[in-house]
């Protein structure tokens, strides 16, 4: 009797603390715009920022496409209503590296995204040129900062 009470107990304590993490936190959708091993961007830092305006959208699509000629259509964005978030992987040495936002929540005053960074594995075939992999998204406008929490894995061949 003593053990089932303490199970219930534990049972409701996770419950709580589980509902205590989520309190506030809401997903916020997201959508692709572009993505790619960034081959020829000038973007070679690791690093995640957000685009609120239209002429620093231009900027960044031409960094990220500086050696493409000509340069594929910068995707229209209406940032009255829309801002991008744009993560970066850095250079890397070899290709099979990839990024990709996977989640972002609201925490009130506050967004996470959720980064994952993918590196090929010791016995990966990765061909050799230089690459800096890129995704940048699209989401609903806001005011509030945005924070980046990133995890990487190795992608076993």
């Amino acid at each position: 009797m003593l053990r089932r009470r303490l199970l219930v107990l534990a049972a409701i304590a996770l419950s709580a603390l589980f509902a205590a993490t989520a309190v506030g936190d809401s997903r916020v959708f997201f959508r692709t715009v572009a993505k790619g091993d960034g081959s020829s961007s000038e973007l070679i830092k690791r690093t995640g920022f957000v685009v609120r305006s239209a002429s620093r959208w231009a900027d960044v699509w031409r960094q990220l496409n500086a050696g493409v000629t000509p340069p594929p259509r910068r995707p229209a964005v209406d940032f009255s209503q829309h801002m991008l978030l744009v993560v970066t992987l850095g250079q890397q040495t070899s290709g099979g590296h990839s990024i990709a936002v996977r989640s972002i929540t609201d925490g009130g005053s506050r967004w996470t995204a959720r980064v994952r960074e993918s590196r090929p594995g010791p016995e990966c075939l990765s061909t050799a040129v230089i690459t800096a992999p890129f995704h940048v998204v699209r989401v609903r406008r806001s005011r509030d900062g945005v924070s980046f929490a990133r995890t990487t894995v190795k992608t076993d061949c």
